[in-house]
């Protein structure tokens, strides 16, 4: 089985942050958004908290805002 990697909060982030590439890292193990998949919430706000160390998924963002160009792909 491969491991995979996850998109995991540097810092802790609030509820309403626009999502950019570097609030993010890829830590193992990959139970949420893969390498690949992060234009799924980059550039869209999270719909609540997120604490440094925890993986964000779609269901933390919100699919109404604007997607505005993320600062590149991870």
């Amino acid at each position: 089985e491969a491991v995979r990697r996850s998109l995991t909060a540097v810092s802790d982030l609030p509820a309403g942050a626009l999502l950019s590439k570097d609030q993010f890292v890829w830590v193992r193990p990959g139970t949420g958004i893969p390498p690949g998949q992060e234009g799924s919430v980059l550039g869209k706000k999270l719909t609540r908290s997120i604490r440094a160390g925890e993986q964000v998924s779609p269901k933390d963002v919100d699919n109404a805002t604007e997607k505005r160009p993320a600062n590149g792909s991870l």
